[in-house]
């Protein structure tokens, strides 16, 4: 059909905002590899114009209208369908279980959204794109982005010694820390995030997390 002959077709410029998620699913997903010079990515030329790189954002400041913006559910969505609704590990009968997901079986009616969610993002993609075509993307930033992308598949050249190496010895400093702060607590696992908790709150501790902004406010004294 006309998308086969598209994707075939080297003359034929395939776009995608953040064009580097679609371009991994058509090469490991769907086994299509297209050669990263035949991609346009219109989230590289709304930097370059000082527009956020955000689609929603993007969406705003130009203002479109609701018919053509992104759909603002469309985290709740992504969360309910791309991520298991049961992680699975559980020993069974039938072996250990796999991670379930949502689909168009469980939630009829989410789904229905989420299919009306893509299709709007497309259209928030060309409505944009459309809007900056008098700001054509320069050749050097055209060259820099396609280097940008060629280094990030190709990845840097990494000495795996020195990962393992350090890799260790941060597991003994985490064993030594742990077996410091079992002697200190008395628990029986003070890497819990309840356990250590429960010992905390009577001895002034007044936050219900652990996050950095909570740590620092306990040590500064509140």
């Amino acid at each position: 059909g006309d998308l086969a002959d598209g994707l075939d077709d080297p003359f034929t410029t395939k776009v995608a905002w953040n064009a580097g998620f679609e371009r991994a699913i058509f090469r490991y997903v769907l086994g299509i590899d297209i050669p990263l010079t035949e991609w346009l990515d219109p989230s590289v030329i709304a930097r370059y114009l000082s527009i956020p790189g955000h689609l929603a954002d993007a969406c705003a400041v130009m203002r479109l209208p609701a018919d053509e913006a992104k759909i603002k559910d469309g985290k709740r969505l992504i969360d309910l369908f791309s991520k298991p609704a049961d992680l699975g590990g559980e020993s069974t009968l039938f072996g250990i279980s796999e991670p379930s997901f949502h689909d168009w079986n469980s939630r009829p009616a989410d789904w229905e959204l989420f299919c009306t969610y893509c299709c709007q993002d497309v259209t928030a993609e060309r409505a944009i794109l459309k809007k900056m075509r008098g700001f054509p993307l320069p050749a050097c930033e055209r060259r820099a982005w396609v280097l940008d992308q060629t280094i990030n598949e190709r990845g840097v050249p990494t000495d795996m010694d020195l990962v393992n190496g350090a890799t260790s010895v941060a597991e003994a400093e985490k064993a030594q820390m742990r077996g410091q702060l079992k002697e200190l607590t008395g628990l029986e696992n003070p890497n819990s995030r309840d356990q250590i908790l429960a010992w905390l709150k009577p001895r002034g501790y007044a936050f219900s997390g652990f996050e950095k902004r909570y740590v620092d406010r306990a040590l500064a004294g509140e």
